[in-house]
């Protein structure tokens, strides 16, 4: 299956505080990251030619070429068997990329970098 020109993941970013147990709609707000760290990571993606996506709780995508992909992680990409992204080479977290490679202010505060799986419906030619 060939891979896109164009690919996007999810940065997720770590909670700037610890929430008490069990997590309710009163302390959810907790789980939020600090506005400024926030804009700082978006930045650094941006400066490194991602197209940056809006925030969403304490997530938000990166789009780029493969090539930047590539360039910034220093992976590369495959399609599985129902057509999701995947890291080469990885087995025990396949959709996940690696932060080894980011300055590490920017990867201590990101709790992951992963390609969703792919829907268990609709069209699968895409």
């Amino acid at each position: 299956m060939a891979i896109a020109k164009t690919i996007s993941a999810q940065v997720i970013i770590k909670p700037t505080t610890s929430v008490a147990e069990p997590v309710t709609a009163a302390n959810v707000h907790e789980l939020n990251s600090a506005p400024d760290v926030v804009t700082k990571i978006q930045d650094a993606f941006a400066k490194n030619g991602f197209e940056v996506g809006n925030v969403v709780a304490s997530t938000f995508s990166i789009t780029a070429p493969v090539s930047t992909f590539k360039k910034m992680f220093g992976v590369g990409f495959a399609r599985d068997e129902r057509g999701g992204m995947v890291v080469r080479g990885v087995r025990d977290a396949p959709r996940e990329l690696p932060r080894t490679r980011l300055p590490k202010a920017l990867a201590q505060a990101i709790a992951a970098i992963t390609f969703g799986e792919p829907p268990d419906f609709g069209p699968t030619n895409f």
